[in-house]
């Protein structure tokens, strides 16, 4: 198996955390939500989880399998999606307690580092 570098540090290896098969994920979607990705997951057949062995961060391959537009709508119809109190919220502020420099990338909504980190600037 070749070695997977890591996304964020290109230098360092990246460990192999779970392998999801395609075909379960779409099914327990359908399953679930109501809601049909195989058209999003075309071509793959395979989910990869890896940790970067430098920073910890946890990332997905292929890249490729990243959620469309269309999907986020369909995920948009459930009141939990962009619920304003989620616990992730309240962990994630937990673990940057202190923190002079955060680098958030695109993955939290706006709200949260407006109300809970008045000191928060985006940077595009």
């Amino acid at each position: 198996m070749a070695k997977v570098a890591s996304l964020l540090v290109p230098t360092a290896g990246a460990k192999l955390l779970s392998a999801f098969q395609t075909a379960k994920l779409a099914d327990d979607w359908k399953k679930s939500l109501g809601i049909d990705i195989s058209s999003e997951l075309r071509d793959i057949e395979q989910i990869s989880l890896y940790r970067c062995e430098a920073s910890h961060l946890d990332f997905f391959l292929p890249p490729s399998a990243a959620g469309s537009g269309e999907l986020y709508l369909h995920l948009q119809q459930f009141d939990w999606f962009y619920m304003r109190d989620k616990w992730e919220f309240d962990q994630a502020l937990r673990d940057l307690k202190g923190s002079r420099r955060i680098l958030e990338v695109g993955s939290a909504p706006v709200f949260l580092w407006r109300e809970c980190l008045p000191n928060a600037r985006a940077v595009s």
